[in-house]
C-alpha cells in the first residue's frame, strides 16, 4: 500500500450505497441502505458513525436534504403504495407523503430551487413526470419514453 491510501470497509453485499451530507460540514459522507433489514449506517466525517432502522426490504432509499437544514435526510419510497416517508435530520422525527402509484419510480431532487429536495416520480407506462415541488406546486411533464430512466436535476423555470 503506498503512503496516502486509504482502505476502508463499509457495507456488506447487496447494500445499497446512500452517499449525502448527513452531518452538513459540505463533505459527502459514507452511507449504505441495508435492504434486507432496513437499517440504515452512515459514517459521517464530523460526527461518526451512527445505525438508524427506518424501511423493509422491499423500499427504495431516497436519501436527500428534504428540510432544507444543509442535511441528508434518511428517507425511502415505497412502490407498492407510491408512499414516500422521511426521517428528519434535524429532530429525528419523520412524516409520510403519499405520491405516486405503483409502477412509478422516484425521482427526488430540488426541481424549484428553494434548497428543499421535492418529491417526484417518473411514470414510464405515459413517459410522464410527477413533481411536487415545494415552493411552486404540482408540475405534470411529458418527457422521455416508456424505457426512461429518470435522471432528476434542478428544474428552474
Amino acid at each position: 500500500m503506498t503512503q496516502g491510501t486509504i482502505i476502508q470497509q463499509f457495507g456488506q453485499t447487496g447494500d445499497v450505497p446512500v452517499t449525502g451530507d448527513y452531518d452538513g460540514d459540505g463533505r459527502s459522507d459514507t452511507a449504505i441502505y441495508r435492504q434486507s433489514n432496513g437499517q440504515w449506517w452512515l459514517n459521517r466525517s464530523s460526527q461518526g458513525v451512527i445505525a438508524a432502522t427506518f424501511g423493509t426490504d422491499s423500499d427504495k432509499p431516497i436519501a436527500q436534504d428534504f428540510t432544507g437544514d444543509g442535511k441528508t435526510d434518511i428517507a425511502f419510497y415505497r412502490p407498492a403504495t407510491g408512499e414516500w416517508f422521511i426521517l428528519r435530520s434535524e429532530d429525528a422525527s419523520f412524516y409520510s407523503v403519499p405520491f405516486g402509484t405503483s409502477g412509478d419510480v422516484a425521482a427526488p431532487g430540488d426541481y424549484d430551487g428553494d434548497g428543499r429536495a421535492d418529491t417526484a416520480v417518473f411514470r414510464p407506462s405515459t413517459a410522464t413526470w410527477y413533481i411536487n415541488r415545494s415552493s411552486q406546486g404540482l408540475l405534470i411533464a411529458g418527457f422521455g419514453a416508456a424505457e426512461d430512466l429518470p435522471a432528476p436535476a434542478a428544474f428552474l423555470p
